[in-house]
C-alpha cells in the first residue's frame, strides 16, 4: 500500500458555500490528486466523523459544473466502497491534542472538527512509527496548485502531519509493514545484483549501449538509467527507482539483493472497532 492522504479543511469541507475562486481552486486540486489515485501512488484515510462532513455537502449555491465535479470526486473517494479508502474509528482516543489548522482555514466551516479528528489520528499514527517519519500526509491546496505550500497555525510547535503537494508524496513512508531483514539498511545493491534480479521489481528488459549507461525498461513507466561505473548503486539512484516501481527503498534493496520481494505483513495503523 502506498502512503495515506488526508485532505485539508479547504479541500474536504464543502459543507458550506464557498466563493467561485475557492471552488475553482479545489476543483483543480482534486483533479491533480486524481492523477495520483490513478497511478496508485496514494490511498486515502478518513475518520468516521470526517466522512459525515463529506456527507454534509452544501448545495445552497449556484449548481455549476465545478460544484458537481467536486462532489463527484469526493463522493467517489469517500462515500463509495473502494480499495483505496481506509476508514478508521478514532472515537476511543481520549488523550490527544487538537491538531493545528492550516492558517488559511482558521475559523471557517468545520475546521475544529477536522482539528479534533486529526489530533486523534496523529496519536494513533505515532503509536506505530518513529518521530522522524510519516506515512500519512495532509494534501495542501497551495502545494497541489503550484503555489507556495501552506503553513499551520502552530505557535506551540506541536508535532503535525506534513502538508504535502504532488512532488512530496514520495517523502512519505509506505502504510504497510514489510518483512525485511533487520540489517538491510547497511547493505548495498551491486550492479550484478541488479542485473540478476531486476525482473523481480517489475523490470522488463535492459538496453545495453556501447558506453557505460544502461536503460532499464518498466511497463507503463519511463526507463531508468543505470551506470556500470556506479557500483554499488547509490541510494539516491534507488530513490529514483522507488518513484518508478512504487516500492520503498528498503523493499527494493531486499528484492534486488535476495531475488525476491519481501512480504507485506500488516497495516501499520492499529485500528479500533
Amino acid at each position: 500500500m502506498p502512503p495515506l492522504l488526508c485532505l485539508s479543511p479547504l479541500i474536504l469541507d464543502q459543507s458550506f458555500p464557498r466563493d467561485k475562486n475557492e471552488l475553482s481552486l479545489v476543483s483543480g486540486v482534486l483533479g491533480t490528486i486524481q492523477d495520483l489515485v490513478e497511478q496508485d501512488k496514494i490511498h486515502f484515510i478518513l475518520t468516521y466523523n470526517l466522512r459525515q462532513l463529506v456527507q454534509q455537502f452544501n448545495w445552497a449555491q449556484d449548481q455549476n459544473k465545478t460544484l458537481f465535479d467536486i462532489y463527484r470526486l469526493l463522493n467517489q473517494w469517500f462515500l463509495q466502497p473502494n480499495e483505496r479508502l481506509l476508514e478508521i474509528n478514532v472515537s476511543k482516543i481520549n488523550d490527544y491534542n487538537l491538531h493545528p489548522i492550516p492558517r488559511n482555514c482558521i475559523g471557517e466551516g468545520n475546521s475544529i472538527l477536522w482539528s479534533n479528528e486529526m489530533g486523534k489520528l496523529l496519536v494513533l499514527h505515532d503509536k506505530c512509527c518513529t518521530h522522524d517519519t510519516f506515512f500519512i500526509g495532509v494534501a495542501c491546496e497551495g502545494a497541489f496548485s503550484g503555489k507556495d505550500k501552506g503553513v499551520y497555525d502552530n505557535p506551540k510547535n506541536q508535532r503535525v502531519f506534513p502538508l504535502v503537494g504532488y512532488g512530496d508524496i514520495r517523502t512519505l513512508d509506505d502504510a504497510f509493514q514489510w518483512d525485511i531483514p533487520s540489517n538491510i539498511h547497511n547493505k548495498n545493491v551491486s550492479f550484478d545484483n541488479f542485473c540478476k534480479n531486476y525482473r523481480v521489481i517489475g523490470g522488463i528488459s535492459i538496453n545495453k549501449p556501447r558506453g557505460s549507461h544502461y536503460k532499464v525498461n518498466f511497463k507503463g513507466s519511463r526507463p531508468w538509467e543505470l551506470d556500470r561505473n556506479d557500483d554499488p548503486i547509490p541510494d539516491a539512484y534507488l530513490r529514483e527507482l522507488s518513484d518508478i516501481t512504487k516500492f520503498p527503498i528498503l523493499v527494493l534493496k531486499t528484492a534486488l539483493i535476495y531475488g525476491r520481494l519481501p512480504k507485506k505483513t500488516q497495516l501499520k495503523l492499529k485500528m479500533f472497532k
